[in-house]
């Protein structure tokens, strides 16, 4: 009889690889996720007084990109984060960000009806094929706020990483 192994995908942001090993490279893997709130005009109120919560950041085009002094904002974006570190995996920032969405309910909705709103997830990972999931169950709650999601998926380039230390001296 042939024994069967079953090998678990770790979560993106998780430090166990499949083989069951923990390696330092994956630590390194950034995980941003918001609400991107887009096509308002020039009113970041607009925005603000429908959900009745400040962002968490936001910008006008046309402003200052920091630290770059002659760099400018190509869009203008409100945004609402996890409430998360970037540390935290992608599923566990989603998941506390729909829990803050899902407490605005209909005025989520307004804002999705009146002006581009989608749940964005920006991820720098030194993994060079990253898995991400989203549970049907997720999706409905997504679906339920009228929001969408987009992915950016950056892999830190090898030269990037950090250089592995001999721990064998």
């Amino acid at each position: 009889m042939m024994e069967s192994k079953l090998r678990v995908r770790p979560r993106l942001g998780d430090s166990r690889r499949s083989d069951g090993f923990v390696h330092e490279l994956l630590p390194m893997t950034k995980t941003h996720v918001f609400l991107g709130v887009f096509d308002f005009g020039d009113d970041l109120d607009a925005v603000t007084a429908i959900l009745g919560v400040d962002p968490t950041e936001s910008w006008l085009r046309g402003d200052a990109v920091p630290p770059h002094p002659t760099a400018r904002r190509t869009h203008s974006r409100w945004s609402l984060h996890s409430g998360l570190p970037t540390t935290a995996s992608f599923e566990d920032q989603l998941a506390a960000l729909l829990v803050r969405l899902e407490a605005l309910g209909d005025r989520v909705r307004e804002v999705a009806s009146r002006f581009t709103a989608v749940i964005w997830a920006a991820i720098y990972t030194p993994e060079t094929n990253p898995a991400l999931a989203i549970s049907a169950a997720t999706a409905r709650r997504l679906g339920a706020l009228e929001l969408g999601i987009d992915f950016d998926i950056y892999v830190v380039p090898e030269e990037d990483r950090p250089v592995e230390q001999d721990q064998s001296s």
